[in-house]
């Protein structure tokens, strides 16, 4: 059998999703990496319902490699969301931006750095720029690949 090169990522590798928490109101959402593990981020889903103070809300994907020093990466969405909205968010490898915030569901795509991989006590933060006090980050998941450290 001949491997190609995805072929060999994926044998060694596991696909995997986890739901993140759900923060308080007002603070992001902070997902960790277990002991021993190393893990590639793929796509995150979650939603942003903003309160009703006046600010304009942008979604940042932050890669650290400990408790908020050692910054590694980051993902910026390109759409503002206003007060008193609820929007999806989607940010996954090699997607285009893509405003659908008009729509009946409305909801953002926005690209996510590939290849970035977060080790053992790295964190992956979802932070609202601008957030409010009642604002609520919800239905936080994370698809990504999965690998004990060598």
């Amino acid at each position: 059998m001949v491997l190609t090169a995805n072929a060999a990522f994926t044998e060694r590798h596991m696909l995997e999703s986890v739901v993140i928490p759900a923060p308080a109101a007002g603070v992001q959402a902070i997902y960790t990496v277990p002991g021993n593990m190393v893990i590639q981020v793929v796509g995150l889903f979650f939603s942003l319902t903003t309160d009703a103070n006046v600010s304009d809300r942008r979604m940042v994907i932050f890669a650290y490699q400990d408790a908020g020093t050692g910054f590694v990466q980051s993902s910026v969405s390109s759409i503002v969301q206003a007060a008193s909205l609820a929007w999806d968010y989607h940010f996954s490898c090699g997607v285009a931006p893509v405003d659908a915030t008009g729509d009946t569901v409305p909801f953002v795509c926005s690209p996510l750095a590939c290849g970035v991989q977060l080790q053992a006590g790295e964190r992956l933060y979802l932070y609202p720029m601008g957030v409010r006090a009642g604002d609520q980050l919800s239905a936080c998941i994370m698809r990504f690949y999965e690998w004990k450290e060598d």
